[in-house]
């Protein structure tokens, strides 16, 4: 794709995520100085940009890129919004926060924020705040099917296994309008990612949904 369409930043940004994932952080930093060349108001490409930076431990360099991102677009929600997923990544997760406040004080209406903000309080134990988030995401947009996920596995980390199904149950029937939702498939990746966070979190307490 990238030959075919070479002067595509788009191509070029995804390539850079393929490539992160792969540990290909040399490839991945001059494809995005190639990006920043062609098109100087891209900011998703400072996502892999600095997470390949801070993979290699040039932490001085990723610093650099940070204070490049905020100076070019101070007031750009994204921005921030892009940066905490960074520090999410590398498990920063007090920095992580940080960006994800702010960019939601700058955008109040941007849920993204909020609902990554309570994934990171998921990780750190404190499910409290977190089902605020969690809650206030779903007052904002009324049924985010990630939001439904997030708030069911923090109720079951909690060992509140009727309330967890009870979300389960509301993010089903908000589903309906879907034709293509099938329900054990979004069973499967609760389980999945209640897994996936207690790994991080160094808990084995992992709790089965409803079949």
């Amino acid at each position: 794709a990238r030959r075919i369409y070479s002067s595509c930043t788009e191509t070029d940004y995804w390539l850079g995520e393929v490539l992160l994932k792969f540990s290909q952080y040399e490839e991945v930093i001059a494809i995005c100085e190639r990006v920043e060349r062609m098109d100087i108001n891209n900011l998703k490409i400072y996502r892999p940009w600095i997470a390949a930076m801070l993979d290699l431990g040039k932490i001085k360099e990723a610093k650099s890129l940070l204070e490049n991102l905020k100076k070019k677009n101070p007031q750009s929600h994204r921005t921030y919004f892009y940066i905490g997923i960074v520090f999410e990544y590398k498990g920063m997760f007090d920095e992580a926060i940080e960006c994800y406040t702010k960019a939601f004080e700058i955008n109040p209406t941007f849920d993204w924020a909020l609902n990554n903000w309570g994934y990171v309080l998921v990780t750190l134990g404190e499910y409290d705040n977190a089902i605020q988030k969690f809650n206030k995401v779903l007052e904002m947009n009324n049924g985010e099917f990630r939001t439904f996920l997030n708030l069911s596995i923090v109720k079951y980390l909690q060992n509140k296994e009727k309330e967890a199904r009870e979300v389960l149950k509301r993010g089903f029937e908000g589903q309906k309008i879907n034709r293509g939702f099938d329900k054990q498939v979004f069973i499967t990746e609760v389980q999945e990612e209640i897994e996936r966070i207690n790994e991080r979190v160094g808990k084995d307490n992992v709790k089965e949904s409803e079949k």
